[in-house]
């Protein structure tokens, strides 16, 4: 009973993040944020992963909420999903995709891995100033962000 209670969850995230992807990249080609970070949320399977991965600009972001490095730059990355066009931010707590964490061979955290369609383009293995997120990307998803956006961003 568990078991098909499981299968109708995975694939009711599945539609769900299936039906944001699209609305996402139809609808308004503006930045947004996905958090993988809740337990329940373990259930995304990889082709719903790679699925995000290939919509475009993606940058993944292992964390965890005791890290001191993850937590300066939370408000970087919420400051950026707001002025940023054409990139999906995905929060992934590493402790539940730890898989995908090793993978990479990935041994710090906070850790970016930078997706251009579908292909990973960098790793970032440190935190990173508000500075550096916007040249990495500019440098790599050949994005532009709003002078505006800047100057509303403080640049620590």
């Amino acid at each position: 009973m568990k078991t098909k209670y499981l299968i109708i969850f995975s694939t009711f995230i599945m539609i769900a993040i299936t039906t944001f992807v699209i609305q996402s990249t139809a609808a308004s080609h503006k930045s947004k944020i996905i958090y993988l970070h809740e337990q329940n949320m373990r259930s995304i399977n990889k082709s719903a992963l790679n699925t995000l991965i290939k919509t475009g600009n993606v940058i993944i972001v292992f964390y965890e909420d005791w890290c001191g490095p993850c937590k300066r730059m939370k408000p970087i990355f919420e400051s950026l999903v707001e002025i940023v066009d054409d990139v999906l931010f995905i929060k992934v707590k590493r402790s539940l995709y730890r898989e995908l964490f090793d993978k990479c061979k990935l041994t710090t955290i906070p850790a970016m891995l930078f997706f251009k369609k579908g292909k990973l383009v960098y790793i970032h293995k440190q935190s990173a100033t508000t500075n550096e997120m916007i040249t990495l990307i500019t440098q790599f998803f050949h994005t532009t962000v709003p002078l505006t956006g800047i100057a509303a961003l403080t640049c620590t």
